[in-house]
């Protein structure tokens, strides 16, 4: 599987990483709220939600 980069998904600072790791929430079904409502089905945590984690743990400011 190739891997996309944060940037693919427009994250490019810290305050981007927490807007789209706010956006990007589990439904009461299990399903990406943010993706869902852009027409795709994903279960949590989608790729958007796993980049963002991933760019604030890279800065060190991964809330716990």
């Amino acid at each position: 599987m190739q891997h996309t980069p944060a940037h693919a998904v427009g994250i490019r600072t810290d305050e981007d990483a927490r807007a789209v790791a706010a956006a990007h929430t589990e439904d009461d079904d299990g399903y990406c709220v943010a993706c869902r409502e852009s027409g795709v089905r994903v279960h949590v945590p989608c790729f958007a939600r796993i980049e963002a984690a991933r760019h604030l743990d890279r800065l060190g400011v991964l809330p716990c």
